[in-house]
């Protein structure tokens, strides 16, 4: 009887502690294993480099050469007003920021005045040397020298009498300039050049007229 109400008591205890301390133990063991700090740690994620963009580079045509030409001409000793002078000229690329050009011209003029008619016509040819002191031959601004001839032949009618009179000159020209030259993508090309010029007149008829001149091109054209 003892050994059956010792047995009982301990299945009750037993049954008790489950149903109440055990619980209580399992709930305390939660709560300290949640209470434990976190120690595993999610690695950073690798930065994204976005990619390198390369600068964009404008590929401009390679030009050689450069066909101008000037409908309007000044230059020394030929400045009358009426007087049209036009120049074709050629420039070669040598080397990026060196060129070599040629050029000629021709042109005449028409004037009456106090019972004369006068007429004229005159030429020039020469040639020229560029350096590319900012850009190249492309685009930029360019000191130079050039060097020419000049032939000047005039005839004058005196209208009262029909009397003719004949005068000539002939002469070289050398000097010195700077100048801005643009060549767009498609070859359209604009040059214009600001100098002085000497005057040499070698043989002429009429009151000689050597000395410095002012250098004025314009000129307009084509690039190849």
């Amino acid at each position: 009887m003892r050994r059956r109400g010792r047995a009982a008591r301990g299945i009750e205890g037993r049954a008790a502690w489950r149903s109440g301390g055990g619980l209580a133990g399992g709930g305390l063991l939660l709560a300290i294993i949640a209470s434990e700090p976190c120690f595993a740690q999610v690695a950073p994620s690798p930065e994204v480099t976005p990619p390198s963009v390369p600068p964009q580079v404008i590929d401009h045509p390679r030009r050689v050469v450069s066909f101008t030409v000037s409908p309007i001409q000044m230059v020394p000793p030929f400045y009358k007003r009426t007087l049209y002078f036009t120049e074709l000229s050629a420039e070669i690329r040598v080397w990026d920021r060196w060129g070599i050009g040629l050029f000629a011209g021709a042109g005449s003029w028409d004037h009456v005045e106090t019972g004369v008619a006068s007429s004229a016509h005159a030429w020039e040819g020469g040639g020229q040397l560029r350096r590319y002191l900012v850009g190249d031959f492309r685009k930029g601004l360019a000191a130079g020298a050039e060097a020419y001839s000049f032939g000047y032949l005039s005839e004058s009618v005196f209208l009262s009498s029909g009397d003719k009179s004949n005068f000539w000159r002939k002469g070289r020209v050398a000097g010195g300039f700077l100048g801005y030259k643009y060549v767009a993508d498609v070859g359209f090309t604009f040059d214009a050049s600001l100098g002085a010029a000497r005057v040499w007149a070698t043989q002429s008829d009429i009151p000689d007229r050597s000395g410095w001149y002012p250098l004025i091109n314009l000129k307009v054209g084509w690039s190849f």
